[in-house]
């Protein structure tokens, strides 16, 4: 019993490992400037985002399934409080996970490291940089970062805003909303979700955590069987 509870630790750990060689490469070039190309303009592409369909209406966030949001109603970018992973819900109850990580590019600016990920195997299935405007982050009023999201399969593009909900709609609380678009497409094609923060570790740092978990659970398992064998 005690081999076969150490087989199964040793695959779940072996499987993190494997599973987010991507992610352990985004932390450990969080620690130095990091190199980046910027998003190039929304352009024709043969892939699709991972989403089917997307929210009627003009406007920027007319079709938000929450309420409108208005321009005005945008606020500055969390550059502070941003880092986790975050949830959220297609209209077909998909749900999506991401991890942002906030990090420095060698020219000055902040990026954030977009990270989607499968939660049943942590496998990275997407990842991207988001970057803010150069203007705006130079004003400091920054509002909206975009990445280019990349996959095996496909490509698309990932709003990242923050806005406060309108009167009625509890008022003065603050909402993260994600917008996807399919990479071919225009601000019609938008899909918005309400994000939630399900954890302020970004995917790395779960996944080191877990790892950490996985090992003083075997080290227990393994002083408590020697302890019953003296």
């Amino acid at each position: 019993m005690f081999v076969t509870m150490i087989k199964k630790s040793l695959v779940v750990a072996m499987g993190l490992v494997a599973a987010l060689s991507v992610s352990a490469e985004a932390k450990s070039s969080a620690s130095s400037c990091v190199s980046y190309s910027a998003p190039s303009p929304i352009a024709s592409s043969p892939f699709s985002g991972p989403f089917s369909g997307a929210s009627s209406g003009s406007g920027i966030l007319s079709g938000d399934p929450v309420g409108p949001f208005p321009l005005s109603a945008l606020m500055p970018f969390p550059w502070g409080s941003i880092d986790g992973i975050w949830s959220m819900k297609l209209p077909d109850g998909t749900r999506i996970h991401l991890s942002f990580e906030v990090q420095s590019a060698c020219d000055g600016r902040k990026l954030v490291q977009v990270l989607g990920f499968d939660q049943k195997s942590y496998r990275v299935t997407s990842e991207g940089v988001g970057i803010s405007d150069a203007d705006a982050m130079v004003s400091g009023k920054d509002t909206t970062v975009r990445a280019v999201m990349s996959s095996s399969t496909s490509q698309y593009t990932v709003f990242i805003r923050q806005f406060r909900m309108p009167p009625g709609k509890a008022t003065g609380r603050i909402s993260t909303v994600v917008s996807l678009r399919p990479f071919n497409g225009s601000q019609s094609d938008d899909l918005h979700m309400v994000a939630r923060r399900s954890s302020p570790l970004t995917l790395p740092e779960y996944i080191d955590r877990q790892k950490e978990i996985e090992a003083k659970r075997d080290d227990a398992i393994r002083k408590k069987l020697e302890s019953r064998g003296r």
